[in-house]
């Protein structure tokens, strides 16, 4: 119930009794801002991958983060086409989330994206 909270949901609950408004100390995360940080982790649970790979590690281990990293790279594509959709991102940065580098040349790609927002005089 203290999640519906915490999501801001527009259901009743004991700890949410005006469902209407917001919790004051939380701040709406732009689509921008939202996949540049999953890209993020997405980036740190495919080089856990590498490390357990390379480093000849639990088969378990590899197997386990394999499927986290297939799943949540499937959602990072997901994400990356629906933002280009949208117009937050450009089209070439789809065509390097779904490269061989996957979620870090997504990464790369918005770090680059988010420079470039930073530098130009209609950001500030």
């Amino acid at each position: 119930m203290a999640l519906a909270v915490l999501r801001g949901s527009l259901r009743w609950s004991p700890k949410n009794p005006h469902p209407a408004r917001r919790a004051a100390n939380l701040r709406r995360v732009s689509y921008f801002r939202a996949v540049r940080l999953y890209s993020a982790f997405e980036s740190l649970i495919f080089t856990a991958l590498l490390v357990t790979w390379i480093g000849g590690m639990s088969a378990h281990a590899q197997l386990v983060l394999g499927w986290i990293h297939g799943i949540g790279w499937t959602c990072l594509c997901a994400a990356v086409a629906i933002g280009c959709r949208r117009g937050v991102f450009p089209w070439w940065l789809l065509a390097a989330t779904v490269s061989p580098v996957g979620p870090i040349g997504s990464s790369i790609g918005i770090e680059i994206l988010h420079r470039q927002r930073m530098s130009s005089p209609a950001s500030g």
